[in-house]
């Protein structure tokens, strides 16, 4: 104790003859520069610094001559270190509150498991209906079908075989919060079906790259009532060749126009677009595929998400055509049933 003691004495005699020594440097630095101002001399700025530059070469000699320099750095460090270890990544306390479920639903698409399976049985088993551009003119139908029947499936037309095609909406097919209350508050008024459509169609034309073919989409399961109205986008193999966006994937040589589109669909708050692709399977160097081109590759539609956290919607199958030209189905009038009464009763009847 008696050792600390004398330690410490002699610590702060030195402080003190350090604070002297510099107060000292201090005071004469300033009426040096007083003397210079009151006799009208310009100082310039050289002389300035050179006059701060002696103070500082002063401090550092008098803490070297005062042997404090060492225990000063020392505590330095320490003061960091602990500074460092209560707070190692400089995280501090969060000020807000943390977004409500429903907030959330606002800036991004927030779904159970019970609503995206929904979405996935209504998208898998989907029929889509699509007019055709020139030189077809028809309207067609496509699904995936579990089963095939003894004459086999039907062949889509040879636009999907030489191509991708990608399917957007505008609407708000599925009733999310997301999609409709942000287009709500971005647009600053309620904008009709119409007026949507016309947008994303101008939207899809202006795109880069720019599509071969846009045209008419619509979708719908035939054993709920969801619809979906939209645009088909499309682009041929060669036109994407042309404008340099071909790539090197040789599976997937319309890899390239994929995110665009997603940017498109993103900016109405879709959760996913749909895409056709063709895909080969089986040898392609026998003489029936030299017959006939298209024999071994199958058209494959697929569901792609926009955001993450949506993978439970996604879905993948291969599809054939499933009409040409056909009428809309229609839902059948309800029967009305009279509300039976005891005169209904069979034994009011003759047996």
């Amino acid at each position: 104790m008696g050792g600390d003691i004398g330690i410490h004495g002699e610590v702060e005699t030195e402080m003190t003859s350090l604070s002297t020594s510099v107060g000292a440097e201090s005071k004469a630095y300033a009426e040096e520069t007083d003397t210079l101002l009151h006799k009208g001399a310009e100082i310039s700025q050289e002389e300035i610094m050179l006059l701060k530059s002696s103070v500082t070469e002063d401090f550092i000699g008098a803490c070297g001559d005062a042997k404090i320099l060492g225990p000063l750095t020392a505590i330095i460090f320490a003061v960091m270190g602990i500074v460092f270890a209560n707070d190692p990544f400089g995280e501090r306390p969060v000020t807000r509150t943390p977004m409500t479920h429903e907030e959330m639903k606002m800036v991004r698409p927030v779904l159970s498991t019970s609503e995206m399976a929904d979405i996935y049985v209504n998208t898998m088993y989907a029929e889509t209906m699509f007019k055709l551009p020139e030189p077809y003119y028809d309207t067609i139908g496509t699904r995936f079908h579990t089963t095939a029947s003894k004459h086999g499936h039907f062949r889509l037309p040879d636009l999907f075989y030489t191509g991708v095609v990608y399917g957007i909406t505008a609407e708000n097919s599925h009733g999310m919060e997301f999609t409709e209350r942000r287009r709500l508050q971005e647009s600053g008024g309620i904008q009709s079906e119409e007026d949507l459509f016309d947008s994303l169609w101008k939207d899809v034309l202006n795109m880069d790259p720019k599509p071969t073919n846009v045209f008419e989409r619509y979708a719908r399961n035939n054993q709920s009532t969801w619809t979906e109205r939209g645009v088909a986008v499309h682009f041929s193999i060669e036109d994407l060749e042309n404008q340099g966006m071909l790539s090197s994937d040789k599976n997937f040589p319309w890899k390239r126009t994929q995110e665009p589109v997603l940017r498109v669909a993103r900016k109405y708050r879709q959760i996913y677009i749909t895409q056709w692709y063709p895909s080969k399977f089986g040898r392609q160097d026998v003489p029936a595929v030299e017959k006939d081109p298209y024999r071994h590759t199958t058209i494959v539609r697929q569901i792609v998400p926009t955001r993450t956290g949506l993978g439970n919607i996604k879905s993948t199958a291969a599809v054939w055509l499933s009409h040409t030209n056909g009428s809309e189905p229609e839902i059948p009038p309800r029967i009305l049933r009279k509300a039976w009464t005891e005169d209904d009763h069979w034994t009011h009847y003759p047996v």
